[in-house]
């Protein structure tokens, strides 16, 4: 416990899910939080978890489609504490599954927006203050949708490779600084998937016989625990990857879409 005492960490997306789990995560560890969405009904509740376990968070309401709040985030968080070490850019926006003949240019448009334009942004506004400290973590989303071509989700799977490739190369110019860059690929049981998966027996054990360890991840236990590792400086040399934490489900590269419910809301 600990390993990220004194760090300052801005975690998007994190009034639910696996942007939560990460945030929970990274404060018992000793990380100061500001965290963001586009709706706070849920702030409050992060907020006591964040305390119950000893850590100090900050809410920011940001739309990070919106180059301006994406900037006024890490803005503020410098403001709040002083400095920025740690982005974790965890969100995004969704669109309904469709077809490529069903997609549109809004579909592209929003999802592009409220992933590769929103990440790019926070990590533009975030680089001077790590530079100056000579350290930095940065970790992306991509998805191993990607790597399968996961139909119906064109729009996702284009905005997804997007993100993968914007961390390689942030990793190339900004290793020299201190700075690493890394992407993961969460496979994680938010909310509202667990309580699918909960009322929906069949379609849990077909996931569980599709998963090489049985089970999606925990979104603070598993995949938070994850990124605090990526981002702890026993991986500074851990530098431009897309790493899978799916349990080894891209091992068999399984449409689990198909079998999970779709969330079209905004992720962020």
């Amino acid at each position: 416990m600990g390993r990220m005492k004194g760090r300052v960490a801005i975690v998007t997306g994190a009034t639910q899910g696996i942007g939560k789990g990460i945030a929970l995560r990274l404060a018992s560890e000793g990380a100061r939080i500001v965290f963001c969405s586009r709706n706070e009904a849920r702030s409050e509740d992060v907020l006591a978890q964040i305390a119950a376990r000893g850590g100090r968070g900050v809410y920011i309401r940001a739309d990070l489609t919106q180059k301006d709040q994406a900037e006024n985030l890490v803005a503020e968080a410098a403001k709040q504490f002083g400095r920025v070490d740690i982005l974790i850019n965890n969100a995004q926006s969704r669109t309904p599954p469709g077809t490529i003949m069903e997609k549109n240019a809004d579909d592209f448009r929003g999802l592009f927006e409220g992933g590769v334009m929103g990440s790019l942004w926070t990590m533009q506004e975030a680089f001077p203050h790590m530079r100056e400290a000579g350290w930095g973590r940065i970790v992306n989303f991509s998805s191993f949708s990607v790597s399968v071509g996961m139909a119906k989700k064109v729009d996702y799977n284009v905005a997804k490779a997007g993100i993968a490739a914007l961390t390689k190369t942030a990793a190339q110019e900004w290793g020299r600084y201190g700075i690493t860059v890394n992407a993961v690929c969460p496979a994680g049981a938010n909310e509202a998937i667990q309580a699918f998966l909960d009322s929906n027996p069949a379609a849990a054990a077909s996931i569980r016989e599709e998963i090489p360890l049985g089970r999606l991840g925990d979104c603070e236990l598993d995949i938070g625990a994850a990124v605090v590792g990526l981002v702890s400086d026993e991986m500074a040399f851990v530098t431009g990857h897309v790493l899978m934490l799916d349990g080894g489900g891209h091992l068999r590269p399984i449409a689990a879409a198909g079998k999970l419910p779709v969330k079209t809301a905004s992720a962020s």
